[in-house]
């Protein structure tokens, strides 16, 4: 076909004759005399065997053949980017859309050729990731720190989806790779998650004065605890272990194990009024005070009689 390809006429190698090449209608006119053009068709007919023999067949991924379609430039109506392959190897690609496979025809140089070039440009991959949604703040990151980091370290691009949980992860191979597994270290470290349902009474015990008992929860687990009040819903957030171990006490104070009564200034209840009389202990049952020393009674003496 020549390097430019397209529809060419060019002398064979037999005097006397001349191959037009019609590629967009598949043809390959010979003009010439009748013995000469005998003979060129035995070489035609002889390199397309060679080619035939030399075919080459790999399957595609989407992103692929993607590659392979995109235009070759910028440039307003540029040619898909496998046709610039064809022209720059001699070589032919034939695209199977629905099979998503390639295959390559050409002499045996073309053929390897080309193949080194499609080694580079197809070093392409692509890794789709469902996630949860209450992970995709922890991806991305408090202005956009985590997701910036991954694409830099791993020289891979994300897009993410918020509101349905997709991460698409695309590039080259390697990069692809390290990518997914950075983003994997990333939710096990960070991406844990729990739910728990609470009802609106219990709230306030979660929740604490003035935010001290969430507090002190997130201290203890290393969690990120929020509550829902709408929904009634506590939703935790952090590693696998900081997760488990929030999960652990929020049960705790929801059933009653972690939760204190109120308590006095000295940090427990008093039982008893401040002159030690009869008061009620923590289940509201009555207390009888101190019992006075043998001789005396709790009443108050009796006045003497003045005549």
């Amino acid at each position: 076909l020549g390097p430019k390809g397209g529809s060419q006429s060019k002398g064979g190698s037999q005097p006397g004759i001349s191959i037009d090449v019609r590629r967009s209608e598949g043809l390959v006119v010979l003009r010439g005399t009748r013995k000469p053009i005998a003979a060129a068709q035995g070489e035609v007919a002889a390199l397309l065997e060679e080619a035939r023999s030399c075919a080459h067949r790999e399957e595609l991924s989407v992103v692929q053949m993607e590659r392979l379609l995109r235009p070759a430039s910028r440039a307003a109506g540029a040619e898909p980017f496998y046709r610039k392959l064809q022209e720059s190897h001699h070589a032919v690609l034939h695209l199977d859309r629905v099979g998503r496979t390639l295959t390559l025809f050409g002499l045996p140089a073309a053929v390897q050729s080309v193949q080194q070039a499609l080694a580079s440009a197809l070093d392409v991959c692509e890794e789709r990731r469902q996630v949860a949604l209450a992970t995709i703040p922890i991806i991305i990151g408090r202005a956009g720190a985590n997701i910036k980091r991954l694409q830099q370290e791993s020289g891979a691009s994300f897009d993410i989806d918020r509101n349905a949980g997709h991460v698409r992860v695309y590039g080259s191979k390697a990069a692809v790779a390290a990518a997914v597994a950075a983003l994997d270290a990333l939710l096990v470290e960070h991406g844990g998650s729990s739910e728990l349902p609470v009802k609106a009474k219990q709230v306030p015990l979660i929740i604490g004065r003035g935010g001290a008992t969430i507090r002190q929860l997130e201290s203890d687990s290393g969690a990120t605890i929020t509550v829902s009040k709408d929904d009634g819903v506590v939703r935790v957030r952090g590693s696998k272990r900081a997760v488990d171990k929030a999960t652990e006490l929020l049960q705790q104070l929801l059933s009653g194990g972690g939760a204190n009564g109120a308590k006095g200034a000295n940090g427990t209840k008093d039982a008893h009024g401040a002159n030690g009389q009869n008061g009620a202990n923590d289940n509201g049952a009555a207390v009888r005070g101190a019992e006075p020393p043998p001789g005396l009674t709790s009443a108050a003496p009796a006045r003497r009689a003045v005549a």
